[in-house]
């Protein structure tokens, strides 16, 4: 039973431990630049067009990354970290809100349960995967980014296919497909800073 708490308690206390110190590398300017000079003022930055080239929902990228005030004036480093950090967050909410349904079981049949059960599982190993996906992305191992963000992808796919064996695919709406498409964008912006360097 401990080993269990241990376990469920570590990915918090290493998202902890990450978000201090990707605060204090933003603010001493440690690994991810904070700003570029070259754009100021509200013209969108041109490196998102970049970044979000060879993405394959451009559209999205290139959304995502113009509603976070600090992509007008971030460099592709900043971008790249940005468009991961969304996506972690944007896991970390379906993961709570996967939570939060499993909690309301009297409104489920079996198959509904055991499929959310299924995707409660495949989140949390996506909330890993993402955060070993930003402690690779702070060593500049963009390779083991690509792994761990792939694998990520794979969870929110086989918590669909979850769905699809209960019978309740109506349940998560699209969340599983918007998770992948934000996983593929963070990817293409990551391979973008990587073939720069």
């Amino acid at each position: 039973m401990e080993r269990v708490f241990l376990m469920l308690l570590l990915p918090l206390t290493i998202g902890l431990i990450l978000q201090q110190n990707v605060a204090i590398a933003l603010k001493v300017r440690g690994g991810v630049p904070t700003a570029s000079p070259t754009n100021k003022g509200n013209a969108p930055n041109p490196l998102i067009e970049k970044a979000c080239a060879n993405a394959q929902y451009k559209q999205s990228c290139t959304q995502t990354l113009k509603s976070q005030p600090e992509s007008e004036t971030a460099d592709m480093k900043k971008l790249a970290f940005l468009s991961l950090n969304k996506t972690k967050s944007l896991g970390s909410e379906i993961a709570a809100w996967v939570g939060d349904k499993l909690e309301d079981q009297e409104s489920m049949g079996p198959g509904i349960e055991q499929a959310l059960t299924d995707c409660n599982d495949q989140y949390t190993d996506a909330m890993a995967q993402l955060e070993d996906s930003l402690v690779a992305f702070f060593s500049n191992a963009y390779k083991d980014v690509n792994t761990w963000m792939t694998t990520a992808m794979n969870n929110a796919n086989s918590c669909e296919d979850s769905l699809q064996k209960g019978n309740a695919v109506d349940v998560m709406g699209d969340k599983n497909k918007v998770f992948a498409q934000h996983c593929s964008n963070a990817l293409a912006v990551v391979n973008a800073l990587a073939q720069k360097q």
